[in-house]
């Protein structure tokens, strides 16, 4: 799946458990956040989730998510209780 508009997430869930998320657009669908990043491949941009979901990166990405419905949402779902962007480390 091409994946627009991406930003990626350390978070803390409120068990202590810790893991990065990929959240954007995917093209022809909706906006989602993924399940755990297993993998990224910088030459092709590429990240393989915990379930074997694989992205690929395209164009620049969102850097502000303050404000997004599923993002919050999933957060809250999820118990998350830190989170920080740190897209710059897949850029």
């Amino acid at each position: 799946m091409i994946m627009t508009e991406w930003s990626i997430f350390d978070v803390t869930f409120s068990n202590g458990q810790q893991s990065c998320h990929l959240v954007g657009h995917v093209v022809s669908k909706s906006r989602r956040v993924s399940s755990a990043i297993k993998n990224f491949a910088p030459e092709t941009k590429t990240i393989i989730t915990r379930n074997d979901q694989i992205y690929r990166l395209a164009g620049r990405p969102r850097t502000n998510y303050n404000g997004d419905d599923i993002w919050e949402k999933w957060r809250e779902l999820h118990n998350v209780s830190t989170y920080q962007n740190i897209t710059h480390e897949y850029e």
